[in-house]
């Protein structure tokens, strides 16, 4: 009975740390690929095309949205 709560226990501990791993990973080939300095400047290059597109909407709507989309708030 004890053995199997230790052997349990070990399993539940190696799972978690190597979710962690994985997810540090994960993290350092994004940062490597340079993905997330290219995503930055997306919203920014999307709210530029509806600003033309839709040209009739007030500058004040569209620094509101600007803000939202900062990627650290997301």
């Amino acid at each position: 009975m004890i053995k199997n709560i230790i052997f349990l226990f070990t399993l539940f501990c190696f799972t978690f740390s190597y979710a962690q791993t994985k997810h540090e990973k994960i993290k350092e080939l994004i940062s490597l690929s340079g993905a997330f300095t290219i995503s930055r400047g997306i919203p920014k290059e999307v709210i530029a095309n509806y600003k033309k597109k839709y040209n009739n909407v007030p500058e004040s709507e569209w620094a509101g949205l600007e803000q939202k989309s900062v990627l650290k708030n997301l």
